[in-house]
C-alpha cells in the first residue's frame, strides 16, 4: 500500500506544481513587489504581444472540461490559503501574453496586468505572478515527456537536441575513456579539424567547473554522411601527439528514470488535501517523510528527477528553476532517512539535464577570467638541488592554502590584481625556485636517475583572475565546506612530479560578490607548510610595503644534505616516472571546520596532565581527542588497530637547528604506538594524550638522520593511497603559521581555507582561530556517517564550540 502512495504521488509530481503554501508559516513571497507610492505607466497589451501571436481566443465551456482538473487546481491556488477562480477572459489574456513571448514579467508589469485582467473578476498581482510560473513549468515537463517519447522510438529525422524538420545526426567523439585528448585542445582548435568534412551545427568540449578540458567533447555535423566520414578519416589519428578515437552517438530507447520515491506526506493524507491548505499543527517526525521540521516548512517538490546536491549527495527530488530554496539535503542513509542541513543563504543553482535524463542542480561554477605569468624582474639561473625529504614528495598534491577576504571598495578589483602582480613579481626575487619547472636528468652509462628544480628554464608563476556569482556568507556560513571552495585553487588533482609541466606555484585570485579569495598552490616537493606560509608572509609585507619590506625576506635555499651523502644529486632507483607516480582519487569525504577556543582548549590540556606533570601540550591533547572521537565515531571493531599521526617540523630538532627561514622540506610524520580502537576508547583520555606525547618527544635529531639514512638505502616515494589508512587519523599543519597576518588592503581575512589536495580519510587540518589568544580550528575530512557520529559525540561536544 506505502509503494502505492508513492508512485501515485510521484505521478502528481509529473504531471502538474503544487502551491507553496505552508499555512503554519509561509514562505518567502517569491512575486516582487513595488512601493505603494510607485507611479505606474499607462499600460498596453499591445506592446506585450507579438503579431504571430494572433487575436485573443477565448476558452470555451468545451475546453474548459477538457483541462486537467489538477492542473486547473494548480493555477488557482495560491500561497496563504486564498484561492483565484479566473474567468476565460483573464485566462485568455494571460495565454496570449504568454505566446507573445512574456515568461516572467517584473513588479510593474505584473501590476500592470493585475489592473487590466481586475476588469474581468477578481485578481490578485500573486495569481499573475505564480500563473506565469506554472504555465512554465508544464512546459517544460511537456517537452520532457515529448523527448522522453521520441527516444522510445527509432530516430527517422528529427534530432533529439534541436526541434527542426532538417535531418541532423548527432555524432560523439569519444576521445578514450581514458580521457586522452591533450587538454590543449579547445572548441575552436575542435572546430578547425572538422570542418574540412561538412557544415558543423555545434561544437563543444566538455570542460569541468574550472573551465579546464575533461578530455572529450561532441561534434553535431548537419548530415549523417559527414560524421561518417570524419570517423573514418580521422579515427586515430593523433591529434597534439595523443591518438584520438571517435565512435558515433545515437539516441537509445530508456525509460524516464524514476529513482526511490520518499513519501512527503503523513500517513493517511495526500497531496491534495495539502495544496492551498495549511498542514497539521503538530506532525509527529516521521522517518522516509521529507518534513523540515528545522525550520517548521512544508516543501512540495515540484520536479522530478534526480537532485545531485551542494553537499555532494544524491537526492530523488528536485525543484523547479523558478524557486531556489535555502534548505539543502545532505544525505541518505542506507534505509531512505532525509536527513536535512541547517538553513543555507540562497545561491543562484544552475540546472543541467544530462543523456539519462536526470535533472543536476549544481552551484553556480567559478568562471576564469584571465591568466598571465609572473616571473622575478631578473632571471635567475640558479639549480635547486632536491634532498630526500623533498623527493618522498613527488606523487603527493600540491600544497593547497588560501585566504577569504571581504572586499570594502567594489572598484578595487583591477588596483588590487596590479599590485598582486607587482608584489609577485618582486616576491620571486627572493623565492626564485617557485618561478622555476622541475628537471629529470636520465643517463644510461652510467646509470642515473635525478630531479632538481630548474629555476630558470620555465614560464615562471601563473597568475589566474577569475569569478563567482556568491558571497562570503555563501562560503562561510554552511556547516560544511562547500565543495565549490575546491574550484578556488588551481591544479586540481596534480601531483608534485607534474611540476615538470606545470608551474611550481599558481596562484588563483577569485572574485566575489561581496569578497575576494587568494589561493596558492604550490608544489610540495619544493616547500613545506612552514615554507609555503613563509612565502605568503613575505608577499603580503611586500605589498604593504613594496620596497621597504624586502631586505628582512632572506629564505635560505641550501638544501640540508646528511653527511656521507651522495648529493646535492641523488641517484634514484627508478627508470621511468609510472615507477613511482600514482594517482589518488579520494572516496566521498564531507569537510567541517570546528573551533576551539583557548579555553576549552586549556581545560583539555589540565585534564590530560593530570597524572603526567604538566608534560603533554595543547595540541598534543587536542590531537588526541580528535583520534579517540574519529575512532568512536568510525564504529570500527574493537580489535581494529588504530593510530595517530602527525607532520612535525624538523629545524628546531636538528642539531645544529636549521636556520629558521630554511626554504624546503623538513618534516616528518610521527605515529604513535598502534593500539586497539577498543582499548583507545577503554582507557582514559590521559592515556591517549600520553602516547600522543610520547611520540612526539622521541622525534629528535638521531631519529630524523635515522630516516634519512634509511631513505638514501632504500628511496621511497610516499603514496596517499598506501601511506595513510583510513583507520588512523593524521594531524597537518600547524596553529602556529601566521595566516591571519597576511592583509592584501582588505584587512584581516575572514578564513582560511583549503583545495582538495592531500585528503583523504581521518585528515585533519590545523589553522590557529581567527581571534587568536590560542584558539585553533581544526579541518577535519570524514565520509558523511562518520562526520555525522562525530558531531553527536558527547565527549567532542563538550570541547568544541559548535
Amino acid at each position: 500500500m506505502g509503494s502505492m502512495k508513492v508512485h501515485q504521488y510521484a505521478r502528481g509530481l509529473w504531471e502538474h506544481e503544487p502551491s507553496l503554501s505552508l499555512g503554519c508559516k509561509r514562505l518567502r513571497p517569491l512575486a516582487p513587489k513595488l512601493p505603494n507610492n510607485s507611479p505606474l505607466a499607462p499600460f498596453d497589451l499591445k506592446t506585450f504581444i507579438r503579431p504571430e501571436s494572433g487575436p485573443i481566443k477565448l476558452a470555451s465551456s468545451h475546453d474548459v472540461t477538457k483541462t486537467d482538473s489538477s492542473a486547473a487546481q494548480v493555477e488557482t491556488t495560491h500561497p496563504g490559503g486564498t484561492r483565484w477562480n479566473p474567468t476565460q477572459e483573464q485566462i485568455g489574456i494571460l495565454e496570449m501574453l504568454y505566446r507573445g513571448g512574456m515568461r516572467t514579467p517584473n513588479a510593474q508589469q505584473i501590476e500592470q496586468i493585475t489592473a487590466q485582467l481586475g476588469k474581468y473578476g477578481k485578481i490578485e498581482g500573486k495569481n499573475v505572478f505564480y500563473w506565469f510560473q506554472n504555465h512554465k513549468a508544464r512546459e517544460r515537463q511537456k517537452q520532457k515527456r515529448n523527448t522522453t517519447l521520441a527516444l522510445s522510438h527509432p530516430p527517422t529525422s528529427t534530432s533529439i537536441l534541436h526541434n527542426s524538420t532538417t535531418p541532423i545526426i548527432t555524432t560523439a567523439l569519444d576521445w578514450d575513456t581514458t580521457r586522452n585528448l591533450d587538454k590543449a585542445i579547445d572548441h575552436k582548435a575542435l572546430h578547425e579539424t572538422f570542418s574540412a568534412f561538412g557544415n558543423i551545427l555545434s561544437c563543444k568540449i566538455t570542460t569541468d567547473a574550472s573551465g579546464q578540458s575533461k578530455g572529450y567533447g561532441f561534434v553535431q555535423f548537419d548530415k549523417e554522411e559527414s560524421a561518417q566520414n570524419a570517423i573514418k578519416k580521422l579515427n586515430g589519428m593523433l591529434l597534439n601527439y595523443k591518438q584520438a578515437q571517435f565512435s558515433q552517438m545515437r539516441p537509445i530507447a530508456m525509460v524516464p528514470s524514476v529513482g526511490r520515491r520518499i513519501p512527503m506526506y503523513p500517513p493517511g493524507l495526500g497531496q491534495q488535501f495539502l495544496y492551498g491548505q495549511a498542514p497539521p499543527a503538530i506532525i509527529p517526525p516521521q522517518l522516509l517523510f521529507l518534513w523540515l521540521l528545522s525550520c517548521l516548512h512544508f516543501i512540495p517538490l515540484c520536479f522530478t528527477g534526480q537532485l545531485s546536491c551542494s553537499c555532494g549527495m544524491v537526492a530523488n527530488n528536485a525543484v523547479d528553476s523558478s524557486v531556489v530554496y535555502s534548505t539543502c539535503i545532505s544525505y541518505i542513509t542506507s534505509i531512505g532517512y532525509v536527513e536535512v542541513c541547517h538553513e543555507l543563504p540562497l545561491l543562484d543553482f544552475q540546472y543541467d539535464i544530462n543523456f539519462r535524463g536526470r535533472v543536476r542542480m549544481s552551484p553556480p561554477a567559478v568562471q576564469r577570467i584571465s591568466e598571465c605569468f609572473i616571473k622575478p624582474p631578473h632571471d635567475s639561473n640558479h639549480i635547486c638541488y632536491l634532498n630526500p625529504t623533498d623527493l618522498a614528495m613527488l606523487s603527493v598534491h600540491y600544497i593547497q592554502k588560501g585566504l577569504l577576504f571581504r572586499n570594502p571598495h567594489p572598484h578595487f578589483i583591477p588596483t588590487l590584481l596590479d599590485r598582486l602582480k607587482h608584489s609577485l613579481s618582486l616576491a620571486l626575487i627572493h623565492f626564485y625556485p617557485l618561478a622555476g619547472r622541475l628537471l629529470t636528468r636520465q643517463t644510461t652509462h652510467p646509470p642515473s636517475y635525478s630531479i632538481f628544480v630548474d629555476c630558470n628554464n620555465s614560464d615562471g608563476v601563473r597568475f589566474i583572475h577569475a569569478t563567482l556569482n556568491a558571497t562570503v556568507s555563501h562560503i562561510l556560513s554552511p556547516t560544511r565546506v562547500p565543495p565549490l571552495v575546491h574550484s578556488f585553487f588551481d591544479h586540481h588533482m596534480a601531483v608534485n612530479h607534474d611540476g615538470h609541466t606545470l608551474p611550481l606555484l599558481s596562484v588563483q585570485v577569485t572574485e566575489l560578490i561581496d569578497g575576494v579569495f587568494i589561493a596558492c598552490s604550490m608544489n610540495h616537493s619544493l616547500a613545506d607548510g612552514t615554507s609555503y606560509w613563509k612565502f605568503f608572509n613575505a608577499w603580503s609585507q611586500i605589498f604593504q610595503a613594496q620596497a621597504q619590506a624586502q631586505a628582512q625576506i632572506r629564505p635560505f635555499h641550501n638544501r640540508w644534505f646528511p653527511e656521507g651523502c651522495d648529493g646535492p644529486l641523488i641517484n634514484l632507483p627508478f627508470k621511468h616516472h609510472e615507477e613511482f607516480v600514482s594517482r589518488f582519487e579520494a572516496p566521498p569525504l564531507v569537510e567541517r571546520i570546528f573551533h576551539f577556543t583557548a579555553e576549552s582548549i586549556a581545560k583539555l590540556k589540565a585534564k590530560a596532565n593530570r597524572d603526567s606533570n604538566n608534560k603533554i601540550s595543547s595540541f598534543q591533547s587536542l590531537s588526541a581527542l580528535v583520534w579517540r572521537c574519529i575512532t568512536r565515531a568510525r564504529r570500527l571493531p574493537y580489535e581494529q588497530v588504530t593510530r595517530c599521526r602527525l607532520a612535525a617540523e624538523n629545524r628546531s630538532r636538528m642539531e645544529p637547528p636549521l636556520p629558521k627561514d630554511y626554504f624546503g622540506n623538513a618534516i616528518n610524520a610521527l605515529s604513535t604506538e598502534t593500539t586497539s580502537a577498543g582499548e583507545l576508547l577503554e582507557r582514559e583520555f590521559g592515556w591517549a594524550a600520553w602516547r600522543v606525547h610520547v611520540a612526539v618527544a622521541s622525534h629528535s635529531d638521531k631519529a630524523v638522520r635515522e630516516w634519512v639514512k634509511a631513505w638514501l638505502e632504500k628511496p621511497t616515494v610516499y603514496r596517499l593511497d598506501k601511506s595513510f589508512d583510513r583507520y588512523s587519523v593524521m594531524m597537518g599543519s600547524s596553529p602556529r603559521f601566521d595566516m591571519y597576518g597576511n592583509e592584501f588592503g582588505m584587512g584581516k581575512a575572514v578564513g582560511v581555507l583549503s583545495g582538495y589536495a592531500n585528503k583523504f580519510d581521518g585528515k585533519v587540518t590545523s589553522y590557529p582561530g581567527r581571534e587568536g589568544g590560542g584558539s585553533i580550528d581544526l579541518e577535519v575530512c570524514l565520509p558523511p556517517e562518520a562526520m555525522a557520529a562525530l558531531e553527536s559525540d558527547e565527549e567532542f561536544t563538550v570541547v568544541v564550540s559548535l
